[in-house]
């Protein structure tokens, strides 16, 4: 009996397709389907593993994982499997760059994606995580010496210049004395002066400054006691989210002498709280954000910003500066403050007079010494 040769070959290929339906079917049994769509993983995200996170990033995740949210909106009918690290750059040229956002906006976003994937992963729903495929390619992006210009220029804006530091402390100690004489009525807008000083001298950031209470204040013996501090315990984000600071750790910030006569000054003035109650009582950290630099060119941030950089450029060492900033590490200030260091050249630390303290330079760096005088007094 003969055999066609093209007949086998037909039963060879049938067999190889009922065999691939086979395995595909295999795969598709309970708890092997498909992956399921981005609009349902992200629901599933922030319904079951977001509620660990701080009280502002769990929110900003459900701006943007919400069934309107921008990731949603772009990626909700799509597959995770059929999201890679090709359609992600796409989406960062249409929705980051293509919009203007600043990469800093881009990153968090990219950090939502991220966990909504790796929830997928942990689930054994995706095999991996393209999100990491993304940042290894924004990653070398950065290593370009434009790259990283642009990046730093992004980020960091402090008020750099003599001119710049006692134009807005003078102005702002303006405001806060004429607000003063007008009683409580006006009390937040007076708190604004001391939220300005609480990051330019003592580095704090804006939800620290909020956060910190009057018995976080340690007032020492004197001015000229160099154990005058504040102990940063707490933090509110946006102001309303209360909790421990960013780096999840308390630590001590070194307390100058005009922040140590603006707290004593504004405790009287606020009739001598409890120990227990908030340094800014009432604060509205949007109100101060959108009106009290409505006139100038900066924002709280850059407040801080000068804090570190000016001690840097006047020779103080960067391991004191990270940690009055709370920074993990070094490496973070560095990171962030590389071009205020000097470079390879010597800098001479600053010269300390007796009782002083590193933040006490920024009053001197401003070149207002008569104006000093006038403002906060001496001794």
């Amino acid at each position: 009996m003969k055999f066609s040769t093209r007949s086998t070959d037909w039963h060879q290929a049938a067999a190889v397709r009922d065999l691939y339906e086979v395995r595909r079917a295999a795969r598709r049994t309970p708890g092997k389907a498909d992956p399921p769509r981005f609009v349902e993983m992200a629901a599933r995200y922030v319904r079951e593993a977001a509620g660990h996170l701080a009280g502002s990033t769990q929110e900003d995740r459900e701006r943007m994982l919400g069934p309107a949210g921008p990731l949603t909106r772009y990626f909700g009918a799509r597959r995770l499997d059929e999201v890679t690290r090709a359609s992600l750059l796409e989406w960062w040229h249409l929705e980051v760059e293509g919009r203007g956002r600043s990469e800093r906006t881009g990153l968090t976003y990219l950090s939502a994606l991220s966990a909504v994937f790796g929830y997928a992963v942990d689930l054994e729903l995706l095999a991996g995580n393209p999100v990491d495929a993304l940042r290894g390619t924004l990653r070398r992006r950065r290593r370009s010496k434009q790259g990283r210009a642009e990046a730093e220029v992004e980020r960091i804006h402090p008020l750099e210049t003599p001119e710049e530091l006692r134009a807005f402390t003078s102005g702002s100690r303006a405001a806060y004395l004429g607000r003063l004489r007008n009683g409580r009525a006006l009390r937040q807008r007076q708190a604004g002066h001391v939220a300005d000083l609480l990051q330019l001298d003592a580095g704090l950031r804006l939800g620290e400054a909020a956060g910190l209470r009057w018995r976080d204040v340690v007032w020492g013996d004197g001015p000229s006691d160099t154990r005058r501090c504040l102990v940063v315990r707490e933090a509110i984000a946006r102001g309303k989210h209360a909790g421990a600071p960013k780096s999840g750790r308390t630590r001590k910030v070194a307390l100058s002498r005009r922040l140590q006569v603006l707290l004593r000054e504004f405790y009287i003035a606020s009739g001598r709280p409890g120990a227990g109650e908030r340094v800014l009582a009432g604060f509205h950290q949007r109100n101060y954000q959108a009106r009290h630099f409505e006139d100038v060119r900066h924002t709280p941030k850059d407040l801080r910003d000068a804090f570190a950089s000016q001690l840097l450029t006047a020779g103080v060492q960067l391991g004191y500066i990270s940690a009055q900033l709370g920074h993990a590490d070094v490496a973070t200030t560095a990171r962030h403050y590389a071009r205020w260091e000097g470079g390879d050249a010597y800098r001479r630390p600053v010269d300390l007079e007796p009782g002083e303290i590193p933040a006490d330079v920024l009053d001197r760096i401003e070149g207002a010494e008569q104006e000093r005088s006038e403002l906060y007094g001496r001794g």
